[in-house]
């Protein structure tokens, strides 16, 4: 409401007309001022904004994005963006639609996406968004690399890192092994359409990189690594906290990263080797030389299984279990594990006299007496 009278200030301020006719000779009755008629006011902007959206595009392709939250009021809604190329190669995106929904699950999303479209006469099947296709994404959930259901409507989307803190960088990078192939088109697509040279040089330089057995492989190892802390992470996140529970996954956790560096070095290479044939990457002779560039000198010491094995896999691994160590060696452990006698739920149910004097003989001999 404030927001719509400063504008109606502001625009008379510049024009006398308005001036005169809204503010000052108008009956208070017929100022077209109240929240009805700012609503149809709006109402009327917005379809000459969403006509005139809709002429620019005619029967181009164009892509959607859409995203999804929740207002004051708690109600899902879902907004809608449409970016096309216009007449000078220009790519535009416009705001298209605010829709409020009963929920953020697939199928309802892409419903209301239709009735949209369907609405102001813009075809589905002119939709080119994420690099996907329709045959692509059955396809893909035919051979199972996409889910489906409930809350699993980002299907299209490489996660964001931070969306929920450390958990999301394992999910960020489960989202890309799973959308890679469609990164690498999107990729591909800005460096043929861009007309920005700092954009293209960027989109040149990322492809470059990840289309590389290096950054696979390391992609992948990550993977494993995090596959393995995650759900500890999880745990750790929360506001309630079952300390011995916690405990045991530490312990776990440990011994799992400890399992992996002794026994996941050859099925590790075996996953990254069949992810780059199946997308065209050069697989690197593990027996070849590994060369170290010193400027223009080059030494040569080991080959390269021995750098991607020792240099990386084991100080990847290595790196991770010590920061676990560090923050929960054996004697954290222990401590937290014996103090959850003292833990009052239940009104003490877990207290145990002999564990608390076992806390006091190890922790705090000298602060109780006999």
């Amino acid at each position: 409401m404030m927001n719509f009278l400063e504008l109606v200030t502001l625009l008379a301020s510049y024009n006398d007309k308005v001036s005169k006719v809204i503010l000052d000779n108008t009956p208070r009755n017929a100022k077209y001022t109240s929240h009805m008629i700012q609503k149809k006011i709006l109402h009327i902007i917005a379809n000459k904004v969403r006509h005139k959206i809709r002429e620019d595009i005619g029967d181009s392709k164009f892509c959607i994005i859409i995203d999804e939250a929740r207002d004051e009021s708690k109600r899902e809604k879902m907004t809608i963006v449409l970016r096309n190329v216009d007449e000078k190669k220009i790519i535009k995106y416009n705001f298209f639609d605010l829709v409020h929904v009963q929920d953020t699950a697939a199928i309802t999303l892409k419903q209301e996406i239709c009735i949209v479209l369907s609405r102001h006469c813009l075809d589905v099947q002119n939709i080119r968004g994420q690099g996907y296709n329709a045959i692509e994404i059955a396809n893909m959930l035919a051979i199972d690399e996409l889910e489906t259901g409930k809350g699993l409507n980002q299907i299209g989307t490489v996660k964001r890192v931070g969306e929920t803190h450390w958990s999301s960088h394992f999910s960020s990078v489960c989202s890309l092994i799973r959308m890679f192939d469609t990164t690498c088109f999107v990729l591909e697509n800005i460096i043929e359409s861009s007309s920005n040279y700092y954009i293209r040089g960027g989109a040149v330089a990322t492809y470059k990189k990840i289309t590389s057995f290096d950054f696979v492989f390391i992609l992948h190892l990550v993977k494993e690594i995090m596959g393995i802390t995650d759900i500890l992470c999880q745990h750790l996140q929360k506001k309630s906290q079952d300390i011995v529970n916690v405990m045991y996954l530490v312990s776990s956790t440990k011994t799992l990263i400890q399992k992996l560096r002794k026994d996941g070095w050859d099925n590790l290479l075996e996953v990254v080797k069949e992810f780059c044939e199946k997308h065209n990457i050069e697989v690197l002779d593990m027996d070849s030389p590994y060369v170290i560039k010193h400027g223009s000198h080059q030494h040569i010491d080991f080959n390269k299984e021995h750098h991607y094995w020792v240099e990386i896999f084991n100080v990847a691994i290595y790196s991770q279990y010590f920061k676990l160590n560090s923050r929960f060696n054996e004697r954290t452990i222990d401590l937290f594990t014996i103090s959850s006698v003292l833990d009052p739920k239940d009104a003490y149910k877990s207290f145990n006299i002999d564990d608390t004097c076992c806390i006091v003989e190890k922790y705090y001999l000298f602060d109780f007496t006999d």
